[in-house]
């Protein structure tokens, strides 16, 4: 399990930096981000729970909504020193 944690944190960071994800969710300011991770967190909580693999889903859904946030947050300021 530790082997697809660390090969799907390298696939998102790819995924991110490539800018294949949709606009729709690049585009959100950072506060809608964080609480959509919360609520994808939730929902592979329940999932997890439901399909008896919690550790799974939630890992990895965590490691990709926190290769988001971070992105957006260094982008943010990033911005902020340039400008």
């Amino acid at each position: 399990m530790l082997i697809w944690f660390i090969v799907f944190f390298i696939l998102s960071q790819v995924v991110i930096e490539r800018n294949w994800l949709p606009e729709k969710y690049t585009d959100l300011r950072l506060l809608h981000l964080c609480i959509a991770s919360i609520g994808l967190i939730f929902i592979s909580i329940v999932i997890g729970i439901l399909v008896k693999q919690p550790i799974f889903i939630v890992g990895t859904v965590t490691i990709f909504c926190s290769s988001v946030i971070s992105w957006k947050y260094r982008n943010k300021f990033d911005h902020i020193k340039r400008g």
